[in-house]
């Protein structure tokens, strides 16, 4: 009888520590936190949701037929494909736009770039190319300009673009126009008087394909390719001379037209100390380089009043 009631003492002894250790460390609750994720005409995302604290999520963002990927509202990755661990609420919204040459469309909400390797981007994603990155810029503050168009080849000269916008059917106005050539004239070794004539054609083209609204026209200048590690056996001061002598023509008729000139050119010089600027054909700019470009001129495209 002792020892049964010993052994029932020493159960409830147990069940009152139990019960007490129970009380004093509770399960603590799990945070949850809801991903929240949309698409913009174009294209197609995987379902968020609910999920618990620190939860790896990917979602991936799938354009239609026609369309490309070119951005999240709501995070800064270019990558279609985006993991994220769940520490908060978030929203994503994934944009699309239409990314052809040559082809029509309802041009007033789309932005038309003119040029040659440098505006399609040679040897980087084509995310990365600058009007790439502008037109997710645009696409985040003004629904007015969706759309990019390129008319550009590496290696053109401004006798070229002259010959393939002749050879488009393009149908302005568009809602906004950019211009960056010479560097392939300068390249060829032709003198920056002979390219001024084919410059003050383009820019006069790209006006007009504005619907002559000059303040949806802008030119970049020159990058100077002699900063680039392709011409370390080349004459770098020489280079640089010439590509001043074409910006300068460059930025005297745009001043005379009253039409927005970026100097880029500096940004490209950076690239002598700096690597990461330059893509992995060591000639062309790096995303890097573009973005740089882009922080010079976004501020003044963005304010751009875009309505009809």
């Amino acid at each position: 009888m002792k020892i049964l009631l010993r052994s029932l003492l020493l159960i409830f002894s147990l069940f009152l520590l139990i019960n007490s250790c129970s009380k004093d460390n509770p399960i603590p609750d799990v945070t949850k936190f809801t991903l929240t994720v949309t698409a913009s005409e174009g294209g197609s995302v995987n379902d968020g949701g609910t999920y618990d604290e620190g939860t790896e999520v990917t979602i991936t963002a799938t354009p239609n037929e026609g369309y490309e990927f070119i951005g999240w509202e709501g995070n800064d990755s270019s990558n279609s494909d985006l993991t994220i661990f769940l520490n908060s609420n978030q929203t994503l919204n994934a944009l699309f736009a239409v990314f052809v040459q040559g082809e029509i469309f309802n041009n007033k909400n789309k932005y038309l770039a003119l040029g040659d390797s440098y505006t399609i981007g040679e040897s980087v994603d084509v995310k990365e190319s600058w009007p790439v990155q502008l037109l997710v810029k645009l696409s985040k503050v003004n629904s007015e300009i969706n759309k990019l168009e390129v008319i550009a080849q590496t290696g053109w000269t401004a006798q070229e673009l002259i010959a393939a916008i002749e050879d488009s059917t393009l149908e302005p106005p568009y809602g906004l126009v950019s211009l960056l050539i010479g560097v392939n004239n300068q390249f060829q070794g032709q003198l920056a008087e002979n390219f001024r004539p084919s410059f003050i054609e383009l820019i006069d083209q790209a006006v007009i394909l504005s619907g002559n609204i000059k303040e949806r026209v802008f030119v970049l200048s020159i990058p100077d390719w002699g900063a680039t590690p392709f011409a370390n056996s080349l004459e770098r001061d020489e280079i640089t001379k010439q590509i001043n002598e074409f910006n300068n023509i460059i930025k005297y008729e745009a001043d005379q037209r009253n039409i927005k000139f970026y100097n880029i050119t500096d940004i490209s010089r950076n690239a002598l100390n700096d690597l990461s600027l330059i893509a992995n054909d060591n000639l062309h700019p790096s995303g890097k380089m573009y973005a740089r470009w882009l922080a010079l001129i976004e501020k003044d495209i963005l304010s751009i009043n875009f309505s009809p």
